[in-house]
């Protein structure tokens, strides 16, 4: 076990190593067309914080009490650990990239196991914020008035230019990440099969 931990088989790596092998990783897949261009740049700011904070640890060693300890600092002081405290939703995008990073190492094996993994599920949402889960149970779906009140809004002329992405999203169910990507001429609607 302890050759397995101390020796793993993908080699010794800091984490520095891991977040920008992960950055390359996503560069190359947005320069690609396959990913867009406010995950990359989310990703890449964050990892590079992340990396400044405990970049020059080697991945194999970080501990789950190390991560726990970062994650609340995050929550109760900032990235410095002086400043204002960071939103939930914000820790919960760290903890986030976190997970990936270690997922990442474990499948090139450069650590053993992922030390988030380690923590009780409790523990690990409470490190994304005290209320990181969403109540899912107030989201519903438009009632038929409600979405005919909304399109005869939208049809208005100060609010037209609106009327296009809430078709697309009542009744092609885009979200609305999909539909600000979405270019107009990749509609075809005049056609035989919209």
């Amino acid at each position: 076990a302890a050759v397995r931990a101390l020796r793993p088989a993908g080699g010794q790596v800091t984490l520095a190593f891991v977040l920008k092998e992960l950055r390359d990783s996503k560069e190359a897949r947005y320069q690609g067309g396959g990913l867009d261009k406010r995950t990359r740049e989310d990703f890449s700011s964050r990892s590079l914080k992340i990396e400044a904070a405990l970049g020059s640890r080697q991945i194999h060693l970080i501990t789950p009490d190390e991560l726990r300890q970062w994650l609340q600092r995050l929550r109760r002081g900032g990235l410095d650990g002086k400043s204002s405290p960071l939103a939930q939703r914000t820790v919960l995008n760290y903890r986030n990239v976190l997970a990936e990073v270690f997922s990442h190492a474990v499948r090139e094996r450069y650590c053993p196991e992922n030390p988030l993994e380690r923590l009780a599920p409790e523990e690990y949402k409470a490190l994304g914020g005290e209320r990181a889960e969403r109540d899912l149970d107030s989201i519903t779906a438009l009632e038929i008035d409600e979405a005919r009140a909304l399109l005869t809004t939208a049809a208005m002329p100060e609010y037209r230019p609106l009327l296009g992405s809430l078709v697309l999203r009542l009744f092609c169910g885009l979200r609305t990440a999909e539909v600000c990507k979405l270019d107009w001429s990749e509609v075809h609607w005049t056609e035989e099969n919209p």
